[in-house]
């Protein structure tokens, strides 16, 4: 995976940012959409499907901090627009 990478996040709809993640900086590139809501899953772990599953991120912050002792998949979800994100990773 490149590193950074920037993705599109579609409105309304989860998307796999990164698997395997351990840490790690979101960035938020487009602020077309209203907010922007993030969640996480145990790599290998079923996908989230509900948007009250995500807590919103880049309120208060310009960018968000991913740390954690197990690996995990990071998921985004644009809300009220289509928008990007841009992740940077290390191991």
């Amino acid at each position: 995976m490149p590193n950074p990478v920037i993705i599109a996040c579609p409105q309304d709809a989860w998307k796999l940012i990164a698997s395997n993640q351990i840490f790690g900086y979101l960035f938020e590139m487009n602020k077309k959409p209203d907010k922007y809501l993030y969640t996480y899953r145990l790599t290998g772990e079923a996908a989230p499907t509900l948007k009250s599953e995500g807590v919103p991120i880049f309120q208060t912050e310009e960018k968000k901090l991913i740390v954690s002792m197990l690996a995990i998949d990071i998921y985004i979800m644009a809300i009220g627009n289509d928008g990007s994100i841009r992740y940077d990773w290390t191991y």
